[in-house]
């Protein structure tokens, strides 16, 4: 029996090059603030949305306004880069479901369902994949910061006072 590997959840990137990774060290710097500001307004949406699915908000007028925040936490989650993260997840719920029912054609009902359950987990959690995200480009950061000091020679110079 072949004992399965580890899925990784965060993936990192590799450098060829210390250039290349001085590129992306470069370039990291504005989206990694995007990303943060992004990821704080999703945990906010988040918040927002299971106040108004609690009936925690009885006016209609809060809850309208409480509904528009949460779906700018699903925005700003997307704004992120956490699309395929939320594909990620709805994906692994239908395979659930399809897995989970083994009858011929009810399997197909198994699949829908469970990528309804995993559309509403993202719906519901917009935070999830914006951090899962934001720990993949801390990750990025932190491989290329990494490479560079393994990668770089110490350069010295002959500083004695004798010369002939």
């Amino acid at each position: 029996m072949k004992k399965k590997e580890k899925v990784n959840l965060i993936d990192t990137l590799e450098f060829e090059s210390v250039e290349a990774a001085e590129i992306f060290l470069k370039k990291s710097e504005k989206k990694w603030k995007v990303k943060l500001i992004c990821t704080v307004i999703a945990a906010v949406g988040t918040i927002e949305i299971l106040l108004v699915f609690n009936d925690a908000i009885t006016n209609d007028i809060l809850g309208g306004i409480f509904a528009i925040l949460g779906l700018a936490g699903i925005i700003a989650a997307i704004v992120a880069g956490s699309f395929f993260n939320y594909i990620k997840v709805i994906w692994k719920c239908a395979k659930i479901g399809y897995c989970i029912v083994p009858f011929y054609l009810l399997d197909l009902v198994g699949f829908l369902i469970g990528a309804g359950v995993g559309m509403l987990i993202v719906c519901l959690l917009p935070v999830v994949p914006a951090g899962i995200t934001l720990l993949q480009y801390k990750g990025n950061i932190e491989v290329a910061k990494d490479f560079i000091a393994s990668n770089t020679q110490p350069t010295y110079v002959n500083v004695s006072n004798e010369e002939k």
